[in-house]
């Protein structure tokens, strides 16, 4: 029996690496026999870097770049092991988890960081780029990273606008005259698994800012913000994204990349099966095993576990999912491909003792389960 480990990071706790092994190990625990591969996963957020590079025999860089409150970061980007496809996570750059226990302004944060990234990978020669995003700490429409590509975005006074989604009420013209020139010959790849519009009450501000600790009086400023911004694309350049499926991605990151830039936006599961070849991995699997940190409502979005339950319906491969625990709504992804949902606090004490001990008990559960379900 081949048992196929395809897991994402349990967020705050492990890796999907290091998932996918302590659940092999309890594999192994109950029985040595039985034939498994560890193929760690991301959706272009938490995690992307990791699984193209990082686990993939690529390179690691470093670069010190403006965080998104506007202090210095140490941000990691890499180039695949092919050599030709650089690799870069966003949140590693303009974040929600580089804010941890600092008190911000959601209308004052940048991807400024994100951009430099970009710049640094153009200039080391990259024609193609993968930029995964999720996790942000952003809702500035993108302009931070195209202002760190040469963009200019101009008040009526011809005064460049400062950090943030909130200055976007002030735009009046965009010069692009200095942009990279070498933007036009670079291929970009946004990874993400969002389909919300720019504006709107799906959109990137109402949404997603809440999680980013942005009140109603904030969000209402950012949304029209955002509205503006792009009233004023339209008007100078005459085209319109801010409708498109994923603009909204990263807090209207998406938008200005695919406005500025020849980005484009995939599934970031896809981007991944695809570079990785997935397909021909579990192509002759009896078992996937995926899990992640909390199942719920949310994870009906594509995210990682449906999107290789979808996968898995090709070939007919039953999929389990083992989760640090669930939510309202999980039982919607029964209904989708996932056979058996086995949560991490079936064992544990308590929701602490799961996520203070997560590999003890991934190891535990996935030995129980074979025990009990194959053995």
């Amino acid at each position: 029996m081949k048992i196929i480990i395809a897991p994402q990071a349990f967020k705050g706790s492990l890796d999907s690496k290091s998932v996918a092994k302590h659940i092999e190990k309890g594999i192994k625990d109950a029985s040595p026999t039985l034939i498994t591969e560890c193929f760690p996963v991301a959706d272009g957020g938490d995690g992307t870097l990791d699984v193209l590079v990082k686990y993939k025999g690529g390179q690691i860089f470093t670069k010190e770049v403006i965080g998104p409150t506007g202090s210095h970061v140490i941000a990691q980007w890499g180039v695949m092991s092919d050599n030709n496809t650089a690799v870069i996570e966003m949140a590693l750059a303009s974040g929600l988890a580089i804010c941890n226990n600092i008190d911000f302004d959601l209308k004052t944060t940048t991807t400024f960081g994100t951009g430099q990234l970009i710049l640094e990978a153009i200039e080391n020669g990259y024609k193609n780029i993968i930029i995964g995003l999720g996790g942000s700490a952003t809702n500035d429409g993108g302009i931070g990273a195209i202002q760190a590509l040469g963009g200019n975005f101009l008040d009526i006074y011809d005064n460049e606008l400062s950090y943030g989604g909130g200055e976007l009420i002030k735009l009046s013209h965009i010069n692009t005259n200095n942009l990279n020139p070498d933007l036009k010959e670079i291929n970009i790849t946004i990874a993400s698994d969002v389909t919300n519009p720019l504006c709107g009450p799906t959109g990137a501000s109402y949404i997603f800012g809440p999680q980013k600790g942005g009140t109603k009086i904030i969000l209402d400023e950012l949304e029209e913000a955002l509205k503006h911004y792009s009233s004023v694309i339209t008007n100078q350049f005459g085209k319109d994204y801010s409708s498109n499926p994923g603009a909204g991605a990263a807090g209207g990151l998406a938008y200005g990349l695919i406005t500025f830039t020849k980005a484009n936006i995939k599934s970031g599961f896809e981007v991944i099966c695809e570079k990785l070849n997935f397909d021909q991995i579990i192509k002759n699997a009896d078992l996937i095993i995926t899990g992640e940190g909390k199942t719920d409502a949310s994870t009906l979005y594509n995210k990682t576990p449906i999107a290789i339950a979808n996968k898995a319906k090709e070939y007919n491969i039953p999929v389990i999912c083992i989760s640090g625990s669930i939510g309202e709504g999980y039982e919607k992804v029964l209904e989708n491909g996932i056979s058996t949902i086995i949560t991490l606090e079936e064992l544990a004490k308590s929701t602490e003792d799961s996520i203070r001990n997560t590999a003890f008990y991934l190891r535990k559960t996935a030995k129980k389960f074979v025990e009990t379900t194959i053995n």
